[in-house]
């Protein structure tokens, strides 16, 4: 349905708009999961019922076979056949079907392939034996000269490939999460390869020096997670669009930075430096661990998310110079690290934190607070970087026993796409929002200073802080008109859970129509303090106690 283009990224979206036009068609619909379109059992059951007479198509896909089609199904005049999704073991036939150009086998559990199956495909261009159990290839796959795309995703099984250097049209390789442990033999000759990926979680395919710049059309290129590339050949790779890759230490990524070519902009990248993989769900993403970083670290000024584990030399990220020059931050991970703050109002690289979306602390022991504020006159009062956390909407932080109190007053205004919470273990955490102290009910400006307004919070979730005090002062309430959940757990000296609630006209209050569930110990619930008599009572239904907490850090999604 879409062309070879210039670009992958031309191709993905004109591939989007194909999709949408069907969609607005009612010829697809939504899968469901938001991430996929699917067709309408009755739509697909005319499809089917239209080719069923056409020699040309056969699709018996997710129909239970055990074993291939009789041979007589297999017409010379044969295009396209899909067999996916079936429990066939064995592809033992000798077919004819010299018309055949694609071919899907995923999803069958196939452990044989006779050397003659592939024998008489000649026109054969796209094969598919993606999840499949094969342990290795016929070697007749080697003449399929018109093959375009040979697809062995999550084949196990799979330990040998037979010499690929005739096939000089494949242009996509996928070899994602297969056994093999070198590098096919002859990739070096399969020069129009435009999409390659070699990806594993474990130590998986090691490409020989000099390999890569062979494979000088490449768009996608996803190497193994612990097998790590030269930067001097990545650079070379001028048509690159999309990069997942490992590089050994710092050196070797901040040779990549400088190397990349000033014509070449990657859509997407993934890159590691001696951590492990960390899900994220944005496209250009950065992962370092190591003990030592600061000033001669090189970040891409485009990149979204970050995630820094066990750097213990800098007291904070305002620190690393470069930093300030990145436009997009979306996302930030430390890990481990030793940062007495984060980041400090004095310094400019705070301009990089106006776009951040997800701020997420773990095992940090020497942290004191969030933002520095440095650079003002004694008797001045502090105010914060303009925009600064303006579009933060999450704050996860763990094991983090120094902080005293998370947000400061004069942050508070910046907060208002905030919309969760999470705080666990911090033990010397007093107060979660510092409020500011107020003169009158209302300021200069008329702003209410009782009030502290989060419209978009969503989710409040603090455990194992022995602390904490206060959530935003004693006399302070909070406005939550989106608040679904509040979770409290092992929080033995919180007394008050400063909620303004809707009132009814007869002057009664009642629960927002957001909240879902409030989720705590019942003895903790039964020692709360209210600011209405009839708070507890309009809450209590929305409560799930519960008299043991099996807790365990969460996995981290940058």
């Amino acid at each position: 349905m879409v062309d070879e283009m210039e670009t992958r990224e031309a191709m993905k979206n004109k591939g989007y708009a194909v999709l949408k036009k069907l969609e607005d068609n009612c010829l697809l619909e939504n899968a469901g999961n938001g991430d996929s379109v699917e067709m309408h059992d009755a739509v697909r059951d005319m499809a089917l019922s239209i080719i069923s007479t056409n020699p040309r198509y056969m699709v018996k896909a997710g129909m239970q076979l055990k074993q291939l089609p009789e041979g007589e199904e297999w017409t010379m005049d044969a295009v396209k056949i899909s067999l996916m999704e079936n429990s066939i073991g064995e592809l033992l036939l000798a077919v004819k079907c010299e018309r055949l150009t694609t071919l899907l086998l995923g999803s069958n559990p196939i452990k044989r392939i006779s050397d003659s199956f592939f024998l008489n495909m000649p026109c054969l261009r796209v094969l598919d034996l993606s999840s499949t159990c094969i342990e290795c290839l016929p070697n007749s796959i080697a003449n399929l000269k018109n093959l375009t795309a040979l697809l062995l995703h999550a084949c196990t099984m799979l330990r040998n490939l037979p010499c690929l250097s005739k096939l000089q049209g494949l242009k996509k390789l996928d070899l994602c999460y297969t056994r093999l442990k070198e590098a096919p033999q002859g990739l070096e000759f399969v020069v129009n390869l435009k999409y390659l990926d070699l990806f594993d979680l474990s130590q998986g395919i090691t490409l020989p020096i000099g390999l890569l710049p062979k494979l000088s059309r490449l768009q996608f290129l996803r190497l193994p997670l612990r097998s790590c590339v030269k930067a001097e050949e990545v650079a070379q790779l001028e048509k690159l669009e999309h990069f997942e890759g490992s590089f050994k230490d710092l050196s070797e990524f901040n040779k990549h930075v400088q190397l990349s070519p000033p014509a070449r902009t990657l859509s997407n990248y993934q890159i590691n430096v001696d951590l492990p993989e960390f899900v994220s769900s944005y496209d250009k993403v950065i992962r370092i661990e190591f003990g030592l970083l600061g000033d001669a670290i090189l970040l891409p000024t485009d990149v979204q998310s970050l995630l820094f584990s066990g750097c213990q030399n800098l007291r904070s990220l305002s620190e690393m110079s470069s930093l300030k020059y990145v436009v997009d931050l979306r996302s930030c991970h430390l890990y481990g690290c030793g940062f007495e703050f984060v980041l400090s109002s004095f310094c400019s690289s705070w301009t990089s934190f106006r776009t951040l979306e997800k701020l997420i602390i773990n095992g940090s022991p020497k942290l004191c607070e969030l933002i520095k504020a440095e650079g003002f006159a004694p008797e001045a009062p502090i105010s914060a970087p303009p925009g600064i956390f303006s579009h933060l909407k999450k704050i996860d932080m763990h094991r983090c026993p120094k902080i005293r109190k998370l947000f400061p007053h004069w942050l508070l205004a910046n907060l208002q796409n905030l919309e969760e919470i999470v705080l666990w273990y911090c033990d010397q955490l007093v107060e979660v929002m510092e409020p500011a102290i107020p003169v009158d009910e209302y300021d200069e400006n008329g702003i209410d200073t009782i009030k502290i307004i989060l419209p978009k919070l969503r989710k409040l979730e603090l455990g194992f802080l022995p602390e904490l005090k206060s959530i935003c002062g004693k006399t302070r309430i909070l406005v939550f008109d989106s608040l679904e959940s509040i979770e409290v757990h092992v929080c033995g000296k919180l007394k008050r859970i400063p909620l303004s609630l809707p009132f009814l006209d007869n002057g009664q209050p009642y629960a927002p129509p957001s909240l879902k569930i409030i989720s705590s110990s019942e003895k903790w619930w039964e020692s709360l303090e209210w600011d209405h008599p009839n708070y507890k009572e309009v809450l209590q239904p929305h409560c799930q106690f519960s008299k043991y907490i099996n807790y365990s850090p969460p996995f981290i999604f940058v």
